[in-house]
This record gives C-alpha cells, sequence and structure tokens, in this order.
C-alpha cells in the first residue's frame, strides 16, 4: 500500500452530520461491549460445580436401630430429630437435611415416615432419629 494513495483525503476534516446528534462515548462503547456468545454456559459452569454428598448407606444393625427408635417415636409420641438424605434433581447424589417434629404415621405402603407438618421421607433415606 502507498502512502501517496491517499494524500487526498488524509488530512480532510472529520465529517460531522447536520441532521444527526453525534453519539455519546457511553453509547459508542455499548456497541463494543462484550457479548455472550455461549448463552447459559455459565448456568452449567456453576450446575457441575455444585457439590452433592454420596448417600450414607447403613447396616443392618443400624437399619434396625432405626427402625426400633422409629417405632419407640410413634408408640410414645415423641418429638424426633431426623437426619435424612435428599436426592438431588439434577446429578447424581444430594444432600443431607435435618427436620424435626412430631411423627404423624409411618405409611408401610409407601414406605414412608410423615411428619406432623406433612413432610414425607421415605424410610430408606433416614440416617438418624433422636428424641
Amino acid at each position: 500500500m502507498n502512502s501517496e494513495e491517499y494524500d487526498d483525503i488524509i488530512n480532510m476534516d472529520h465529517h460531522v452530520s447536520e441532521s444527526r446528534h453525534q453519539m455519546s462515548m457511553m453509547g459508542r462503547a455499548a456497541q463494543f461491549a462484550p457479548f455472550s456468545a455461549l448463552t447459559g454456559y455459565g448456568d452449567s459452569i456453576a450446575e457441575t460445580a455444585r457439590l452433592t454428598d454420596k448417600k450414607i448407606e447403613l447396616s443392618v444393625d443400624e437399619q434396625d436401630k432405626v427402625s426400633r427408635r422409629l417405632i419407640q417415636a410413634m408408640e410414645n409420641n415423641l418429638t424426633v430429630t431426623v437426619s435424612y438424605f435428599k436426592p438431588d434433581s439434577r446429578k447424581k447424589g444430594g444432600r443431607y437435611l435435618t427436620a424435626s417434629g412430631n411423627l404423624k404415621k409411618i405409611d408401610e405402603y409407601s414406605a414412608e415416615i410423615v411428619m406432623a407438618d406433612g413432610l414425607r421421607i421415605p424410610i430408606n433415606d433416614l440416617l438418624t432419629i433422636d428424641f
């Protein structure tokens, strides 16, 4: 490219429109702001990074202990604190939660305990029962 090719326009004044207002510096900068070419990618990364716990499998003796304590709590109408595993709906694993209150019933058909507040917990997901 030869600089002589542009000698006729290189020193000309910058054009200023008579019919349009000059764009603000913020407006000009917004044209060149980064955009999210991969919409949802950040959410996907955050979901992958979210940690879950692995379910603890109780031994037969531990399962028997939980069952005995469950029956004892029902027979004596005791206020209990239960720790249980709640599976994650999006990925493998889940988390351990704690709930306190009175037991309303043991639903043998669905293999769940029903707390007085309506919370239903699968018996196989129980870890501990304290009272």
